[in-house]
């Protein structure tokens, strides 16, 4: 689990703590989503919109998952740009 709080939304803090905690784990996850543990870093980068340091798991789940296979970061920012036409 990677919200610990159970809060609905995700933290750098908490990424960052379960990185450290179960590196191997952490990536088994982005790699069964196909992402990189670089692009979801610019993910949430990106979707910390008001510089909290916090997003919405859901969000960032989804947003992991439609950028499957070799994301750049021209693609995440398209993603961005579409969630926010929405």
């Amino acid at each position: 689990k990677i919200d610990i709080e159970q809060s609905g939304q995700l933290s750098l803090d908490e990424i960052q703590d379960a990185m450290k905690a179960d590196p191997k784990g952490a990536r088994a996850v982005f790699d069964a989503m196909e992402i990189s543990v670089e692009s979801a870093w610019e993910l949430f980068i990106l979707l910390d919109t008001d510089g909290d340091r916090t997003v919405n798991l859901g969000e960032f789940v989804e947003g992991c998952l439609l950028l499957r296979g070799n994301a750049k970061a021209s693609d995440i920012r398209l993603l961005l740009h579409e969630s926010k036409s929405t």
